[in-house]
């Protein structure tokens, strides 16, 4: 048997680079579920487009991907439910395991297109490893600017063994007319049909 006998067969894989400290606005791909070819189980994983970033190494039309493996326990259902929440702009106790089964229906359909706003920082794990915290926002119709993101974003603290995310805060700095021209410029991503909201039944 040759090498490429079954080459016609397989997809190739393209891992994403992760979303890195910053500021983002991002627009939704796709969301799907996944099995590690590692043996590590099953992971939920988002793919986007970048809208707008303060890292200078991700500029709009980029690829980032955020992924939680699912043998983390409530770790990782809280870190999911919190995108969820902020990608429908809903409280988090509407996420439900229905809402999330349509949330990877078809490679997540359904959010393809939407924005969501993600504050990244850089923590530490109890190891003392680097370690990047996800939190999550709604896309808002406030001013931004990656500035006063990175001033008016406060910190929170890191994941517990729970399913409740921490509560985005009150003011957001993000807003549906991300900037134009340099770090943080517009990518031409289309917006999602706001009514989706209303095909997951909150």
């Amino acid at each position: 048997m040759g090498h490429f006998d079954n080459i016609a067969n397989v997809t190739p894989s393209q891992s994403l680079p992760y979303i890195e400290p910053g500021q983002w606005v991002l627009s939704i791909d796709r969301c799907v579920i996944g099995t590690s070819q590692r043996g590590k189980g099953d992971f939920f994983v988002a793919e986007f487009t970048v809208v707008s970033s303060t890292h200078p190494r991700f500029q709009p039309g980029s690829k980032v991907s955020m992924v939680q493996m699912f043998n983390k326990g409530e770790v990782a259902l809280a870190n999911i439910k919190s995108f969820a929440a902020a990608t429908l702009g809903t409280d988090h106790q509407k996420i439900t395991k229905a809402v999330m089964d349509k949330f990877v229906t078809d490679d997540g359909k359904l959010v393809q297109g939407k924005y969501v706003a993600c504050n990244a920082q850089q923590t530490k794990t109890r190891a003392g490893n680097d370690f990047t915290k996800l939190m999550w926002e709604p896309y808002s119709n406030q001013s931004y600017s990656p500035s006063a993101a990175v001033q008016e974003a406060p910190p929170t603290a890191a994941p517990t063994a729970n399913t409740t995310p921490a509560a985005a805060p009150a003011s957001s700095a993000y807003s549906a007319t991300p900037p134009t021209g340099g770090v943080g410029a517009t990518a031409p991503v289309p917006q999602a049909n706001p009514a989706v909201d209303e095909l997951f039944g909150i």
